[in-house]
């Protein structure tokens, strides 16, 4: 009797068996995207949400309307964080996001949309699904805010490697469950399969001992006469491919990193020279998103005459004050006549003061004036 063939032939659903049925290549690069851009966007979108929406009208900064709207409560179920949050993400993942405005001024960031370009006429936006809820009107490109980020490097990300460390780290899961896999056999009796009754009954012994072997850590079973139990590989597999799986992952996710400017010294965590890192991840990573947001927020809520009289939106983003004293450097930027105190002031996102003396260029440490330096100490 060819007892292999008739257990396997009657046992298709032993998944102990035939495991790789259930890592689908589907999921299998669901998985590494997620794994890849989750910690580097998420970190990107963790820097970006500690920006500050500063309303700037007649030279002063204002709390108004707009400025709760951008920095408390843009619609009923998002604060400021979630609302930048999933429009970050959106950028990195997408190269764009569509956030339209309901009848009650909500601002509700789109899910899908169709977009038409017209020659010679603004877009329209249509179809567009917010939550489930699809807009039943066409939205004119000057009512939404449609934020467009361009990194090809981000796209060739997507649309290439994604696939190919996807199907490579499929792979070598599917070696991992190999090797680890647990093989035995049964040695049935010829004689005991002779009627149908005997077959079921071996049947039932043969399932039973393979759930005991699959849900315990420690199986114990009987056997019954006639059946003997052999396992052919005791060996549970070493760490090896499991160490080569990471190191692909953090291979892949560094690459993402490069590709959006994000620090590869930051997943490392390495912290040498870590000023002039942070510098440069707020600068060529940072600056570029919350550009593209700023100026988008400056075309839709102001016009044109407003824009050249010196309102609008500016984004405070996080500093460096974490890295090096604050005072010691506006100290110096002052005393060494490069700023006026009040050209700190704005920098630093605080209204202009009227005193005359804010405006003037100061030297040295005991903030002597050019022209007092120029005519000499009084008495």
């Amino acid at each position: 009797m060819g007892w292999l063939d008739n257990v396997l032939n009657r046992n298709k659903e032993l998944d102990f068996m035939f495991d790789w049925e259930l890592i689908e290549e589907k999921s299998r690069k669901i998985m590494l995207k997620q794994l890849a851009t989750e910690s580097v966007f998420g970190s990107i979108a963790k820097t970006v949400i500690q920006s500050e929406f500063k309303v700037k009208k007649d030279d002063k900064y204002v709390k108004d309307s707009v400025y709760y709207m951008l920095n408390v409560r843009p619609n009923r179920n998002q604060s400021k964080a979630e609302f930048l949050l999933e429009i970050t993400y959106d950028l990195l993942n997408n190269g764009e996001c569509l956030v339209v405005k309901d009848d009650v001024g909500n601002f509700l960031i789109a899910d899908s949309w169709e977009c038409e370009p017209i020659a010679l006429y603004e877009k329209s936006f249509k179809n567009v699904v917010v939550d489930e809820y699809e807009f039943k009107r066409q939205f004119k490109r000057e009512d939404v805010l449609y934020f467009k980020y361009t990194n090809s490097k981000i796209r060739t990300l997507m649309n290439g490697l994604y696939d190919d460390y996807g199907e490579l780290i499929g792979r070598m899961i599917e070696f991992q469950l190999k090797k680890s896999q647990l093989r035995a056999g049964m040695k049935i009796d010829s004689t005991m399969a002779k009627d149908e009754k005997t077959q079921k009954q071996t049947q039932s012994f043969i399932d039973r001992t393979i759930e005991t072997i699959r849900k315990n850590a420690v199986a114990v079973f009987p056997l019954q006469k006639g059946i003997e139990y052999e396992e052919f590989s005791k060996d549970t597999g070493t760490t090896d491919s499991i160490d080569d799986i990471k190191k692909l992952k953090n291979q892949y996710t560094e690459e993402v990193a490069k590709a959006v400017g994000y620090p590869v010294a930051f997943l490392r965590g390495d912290m040498a020279d870590v000023e002039k890192i942070t510098r440069n991840y707020l600068r060529f990573c940072i600056d570029p998103i919350l550009e593209v947001i700023e100026n988008e927020i400056n075309r839709q809520f102001f016009y044109e005459s407003e824009y050249l009289n010196g309102d609008c939106v500016e984004i405070k983003r996080v500093t460096y004050r974490d890295l090096f004293d604050l005072s010691t450097a506006i100290d110096k930027l002052v005393s060494s006549g490069a700023f006026t105190p009040n050209e700190i002031r704005e920098e630093s996102g605080f209204d202009l003061s009227d005193d005359e003396k804010m405006d003037e260029y100061y030297m040295t440490k005991n903030y002597q004036s050019l022209d007092e330096l120029e005519g000499g100490d009084k008495e």
